[in-house]
């Protein structure tokens, strides 16, 4: 005999699932774990790499030289968590190469969800002997209580230009910047680049550990010079 759900049982039940997605950590309702959040926040996978100018990095415990390196920097910035946010979200390209020279030149291709997700399209430069690599991401930024959380993921597009003397790679990024008293904020980063092709691990590998220490720096000194104290 089939089974009906009466009008009371249903909304008894979509309580009942709504509260199972809640969880009570120091008297405050939070919403179910995002899984973003845990891989930035968590020390669990994640081998150290360096501590230098401040910068820290470290690789995803497992990665060899046939797979792609996932890395993890943090910094403090001297400016509020907002500020920088709006830094890494900017749709000014002169800004972008200010604080990541890689990249040539970059479109939005579509805007979703209020303004909050867009779909773009970046063009990089060659790193020899490699041919130049582009990427379709979708970046989404949000906030998590005080602190801004920025996810980028590859993506497809009608409107994205076909692959001719590029490679279409994939990119996956999380951004957390989380306030840290005095108008600083805490910048915690995870990178993961496949580049396509036949480019050579150990070489992409190579150059994933050594990006974050002059990025990092490069988008202090921008952030510094932008929001000046």
């Amino acid at each position: 005999m089939a089974c009906t759900i009466v009008p009371r049982a249903r909304c008894q039940l979509h309580v009942l699932l709504a509260l199972l997605q809640l969880c009570v950590v120091r008297g405050r309702w939070l919403a179910a774990p995002n899984p973003a959040l845990q891989e930035l926040r968590s020390a669990r996978g994640w081998q150290f790499v360096l501590h230098k100018q401040g910068v820290k990095v470290w690789k995803r415990t497992g990665c060899d030289d046939h797979a792609n390196f996932a890395v993890k920097a943090t910094m403090t910035m001297p400016c509020t968590a907002q500020q920088l946010a709006s830094i890494l979200t900017t749709r000014d390209y002169d800004v972008i190469r200010r604080f990541n020279p890689t990249i040539v030149d970059g479109a939005d291709l579509e805007w979703r969800d209020g303004r909050r997700e867009r779909i773009t399209y970046i063009l990089t430069k060659p790193v020899f002997p490699l041919r130049p690599r582009d990427f379709v991401c979708r970046v989404r930024r949000e906030r998590v209580g005080d602190a801004e959380l920025i996810t980028n993921e590859a993506a497809t597009h009608r409107r994205a230009p076909a692959p001719r003397r590029t490679v279409r790679g994939e990119l996956r990024g999380l951004h957390l910047v989380e306030p840290a008293g005095d108008g600083c904020c805490l910048y915690t980063c995870v990178h993961e680049i496949d580049p396509g092709g036949a480019a050579p691990r150990r070489l992409v590998n190579w150059f994933a550990l050594r990006k974050p220490l002059q990025y990092m720096r490069q988008l202090r000194d921008v952030a510094a010079a932008t929001f000046p104290r």
